[in-house]
């Protein structure tokens, strides 16, 4: 029998959720309309404060490629220009 401090299973679920969410911005970036629209509907599903979240800590991660970083940065601009308060 495991006993697990919540940090540590909070450093999991963050984990997990970061995979996730790169995955979802990939698919974002996809040229297949199809797969692209679904992603963006998916999105839209997300809480503001938690895109805005996981939107920086993605683009903070050096390990993810330059071109989803990118995405995380445009997508956080329109959210902070235009969910200021949302945000917060």
């Amino acid at each position: 029998f495991e006993v697990f401090c919540f940090d540590e299973l909070n450093r999991v679920d963050m984990a997990a959720n970061m995979q996730d969410f790169d995955g979802l911005m990939k698919r974002m970036l996809c040229p297949e309309n199809e797969t692209r629209s679904e992603a963006e509907k998916q999105y839209e599903q997300i809480p503001i404060p938690t895109k805005g979240r996981l939107l920086f800590q993605l683009f903070l991660d050096a390990a993810v490629d330059t071109e989803t970083r990118s995405m995380c940065l445009v997508l956080l601009r329109r959210i902070l220009s235009s969910n200021w308060d949302d945000l917060w």
